[in-house]
């Protein structure tokens, strides 16, 4: 028996997690992700540590190998450390073996990776705005902008905003959208999808990111309706 523990620190948030490999059958002990919201990410790395250990009823001392992503590298207590696309690729094909792409939408970059069937990054594609198509971009302009039917995002409301910020809400939406067109296309090619075919792709994008969204975001349904979740 093998047990193992993960931890990501990210730009927004450090996450943990603790799981056992017994006869070739993996279990999830223990997860929990902990906003980091100007804190210190190797202390919350450690808090995040030990509560998967609490939670899973383990000591340090039952842990084989702890990995590390991200910013993590500097943990005095990891085994060994990641490369972030490389977990994503290697994740995702633990998720599922069939997959040969991995999206990443991180507080400060987005990411389409192509992957083969060993989870080996073959290419990938980042958004060009530093914190454009992130979940930090999202979190500061979400009260402005909505989430459109076709996973778009749209200004709603410009009350409050100078000329000069509704301007630059508009370039940087605007950058966002063709990071999201170029996303779609990069998926498909990824995965031999036809250009005919990526409206599906936009669908589902949607979907999961109007599922995703927070309280009081707005979102289109597929009537073309908006409402605040």
């Amino acid at each position: 028996m093998t047990v193992t523990a993960g931890i990501d620190v990210g730009t927004g948030a450090v996450k943990a997690a603790l799981f056992r490999v017994e006869n070739a059958e993996t279990a999830w002990l223990s997860r929990t992700v902990m906003r980091i919201r100007q804190r210190d990410p190797m202390e919350l790395a450690r808090i995040a540590y030990d509560q998967v250990l609490a939670d899973a009823k383990l000591t340090e001392k039952d842990v084989d190998y702890v990995a590390t992503t991200g910013e993590g590298e500097g943990i005095p207590f990891h085994t060994g450390h990641f490369y972030s696309m490389t977990t994503h690729a290697r994740g995702a094909i633990y998720l599922d073996p069939e997959s040969r792409a991995a999206l990443d939408v991180g507080a400060l970059h987005g990411r389409a990776i192509s992957i083969d069937e060993r989870g080996k990054v073959l290419s990938y594609k980042m958004t060009s705005q530093c914190a454009s198509g992130s979940g930090q971009f999202l979190e500061n302009i979400a009260r402005y902008l909505g989430i459109a039917q076709d996973g778009l995002l749209v200004i709603r409301n410009n009350d409050g905003l100078s000329l000069k910020q509704r301007a630059e809400i508009k370039q940087l939406i605007d950058a966002e959208n063709r990071d999201r067109e170029a996303l779609y296309l990069e998926i498909a090619k990824a995965n031999n999808i036809p250009n005919e075919n990526i409206p599906r792709i936009k669908s589902i994008f949607a979907k999961s990111w109007i599922e995703q969204a927070r309280s009081g975001w707005w979102i289109q349904d597929s009537q073309g309706s908006w409402r605040k979740k």
